[in-house]
């Protein structure tokens, strides 16, 4: 039976044996072919691995697989760990078809996805099926959510298998351990894996705004002046996650400005973490800290973000969010007295976009790199309290 030409999207889907899965794609194009009673265009630009350790992530990150692939066309595995030592894997193939941009004569688009849910004791098992799915000659993209686990199955393969992994700070569950991993792994990856991470990527609006006040000569030399530090996040409402773009934001200063880390402590039960730096011009005291009361941002959010020189009256710049989800107000302030007020439009990226733009515009990022650097004897002494699986 046809579909009808209205009919696209259109989407198969079926269990199947896991040595079965490449003889059940070819099926579903051969259907998919039959069904839409012409031709598909099978588009493969690259292969894209997605791996959660958290199974109720698995319909988001699906949907963000399926939305990416209609502007990256690629192969998409999605990889899903459930913790137990049974050796339990289940696999799943399928097709989605979809119209380009046009009329309704318009070429149909076919890409397909694999979805491979594992028990952990049957992680060792997903490494062979991995590699038989990676599509010859195109990059591999790897998207991890969750902390990185370099010497375990199946990240000991993924990484150097990639050309592009692609970490979540927002998903690490040992986030001061994780954060010392990541920092070792773009300090160890081969010349082929380019490691980045989301987090990073997300604060590129707060990168470029507090870079630009300082472009001008004038308050470029305040910078070596400045004393404290906070940054105010969103309170988080899951335990055991952490504020991941505070402390990517307190990396960029400290590696931007050549502070060198010192000390790192953390408030029980508080949220709130004091990182503490040396400068040029002396200590920087670092506060990240909740913004209470907080409700029009995603929990965990950086929100505003205040630098004060240790001059008397201090120079005072601060940068905020809060309760404005489409601007970034930025304020300079010379002790009580305003001296700039500048508002800027703020354009929040969809997951799927800033996957997607984060794929178009990899390249290696000496800032992240610098940033990290920075971070790491910090986590180290803050993964003290933390426990591994």
């Amino acid at each position: 039976m046809r579909a009808r030409s209205d009919s696209l999207p259109l989407h198969a889907s079926r269990p199947v044996p896991p040595d079965h899965v490449m003889v059940e794609l070819a099926r579903l194009w051969q259907e998919m072919t039959a069904a839409l009673g012409r031709p598909v265009m099978r588009a493969r630009a690259m292969t894209m691995i997605a791996f959660t350790d958290d199974p109720e992530r698995r319909h988001q990150v699906q949907d963000v697989l399926m939305a990416l692939n209609r502007h990256h066309p690629s192969r998409a595995v999605l990889v899903i760990a459930r913790p137990s030592g049974v050796s339990h894997l289940e696999t799943w193939a399928s097709v989605q078809c979809h119209r380009l941009p046009g009329d309704a004569d318009a070429p149909v688009l076919c890409t397909e996805q694999v979805t491979v849910e594992a028990t952990t004791g049957a992680l060792d098992r997903v490494t062979s099926l991995i590699l038989a799915l990676v599509v010859p000659d195109v990059p591999v993209v790897v998207w991890w959510l969750g902390d990185p686990a370099p010497r375990r199955p199946p990240f000991d393969t993924l990484f150097p298998l990639a050309d592009l992994f692609i970490l979540d700070a927002d998903t690490f569950r040992t986030p001061f351990i994780s954060l010392r991993d990541e920092a070792r792994l773009r300090t160890t990856a081969g010349r082929r894996t380019l490691v980045t991470d989301l987090v990073w990527h997300r604060l590129a609006g707060w990168r470029a705004q507090v870079a630009h006040l300082f472009d001008a000569p004038t308050w470029a030399a305040r910078l070596l002046d400045v004393a404290r530090v906070e940054l105010r996040f969103v309170p988080l409402d899951t335990a055991g996650t952490f504020p991941a773009e505070a402390f990517f934001m307190a990396g960029w200063l400290a590696g931007s400005l050549k502070w060198r880390p010192r000390a790192a402590g953390a408030g029980p039960g508080s949220g709130e973490y004091r990182l503490e730096f040396r400068g040029p011009a002396g200590n920087v005291h670092v506060l990240i800290a909740p913004a209470q009361g907080e409700t029009a941002h995603a929990a965990g959010r950086l929100v505003t973000l205040e630098m004060r020189t240790g001059e008397r009256p201090p120079l005072r710049l601060l940068l905020s969010r809060a309760g404005r989800p489409q601007c970034l107000d930025v304020l300079v302030f010379r002790g009580d007295h305003e001296r700039f007020h500048h508002v800027a439009a703020w354009h929040s990226l969809p997951l799927p976009a800033c996957l997607a733009k984060v794929i178009m515009h990899a390249h290696p990022d000496d800032a992240l790199s610098t940033a990290l650097h920075a971070l790491a004897p910090l986590a180290e002494e803050l993964a003290d309290g933390e426990i591994t699986a």
